[in-house]
């Protein structure tokens, strides 16, 4: 069985709540890594802080608190998956969406300026000193 669309549900580390209603990503990805990236692509405002590998996924109806080992790895096929899930809870409609969960915003705000800062300083000085 394929499905050309999986539903996912946009959550923060540290947050009890949904950030937004689930998204449909169209068509379904090949695998997990892909479908963070759309992800991301889909709620760039939201996500913001992280990158697309960031973003650990994981089953339908998974409730806080997210574990990292509780993940689905990204090499899995989203259509096994799927198949996997078919006679429980397929992620193929918005009753039951994958569960995306992304790093605490507040958390990452100090790590993107610490790059930024490096990046700066380096680029930067030599044309000062020249």
């Amino acid at each position: 069985m394929s499905s050309s669309s999986v539903w996912v549900q946009l959550c923060c580390e540290g947050e009890d709540e949904p950030k937004r209603q689930p998204v449909k990503i169209k068509p379904a990805p090949e695998d997990i890594a892909d479908l963070a990236k759309e992800v991301k692509k889909e709620s760039a405002v939201a996500l913001s802080h992280c990158d697309a590998a960031d973003l650990a996924v994981h089953p339908p109806d998974t409730k806080p608190p997210f574990s990292q080992a509780n993940s689905i790895r990204p090499g899995k096929k989203l259509s096994e998956l799927i198949e996997a899930l078919k006679d429980t809870t397929p992620p193929t409609s918005d009753d039951h969406p994958l569960v995306a969960v992304a790093p605490d915003p507040k958390q990452a705000v100090g790590k993107k300026g610490f790059r930024f800062g490096c990046w700066f300083i380096v680029e930067f000085i030599p044309v000062i000193l020249a």
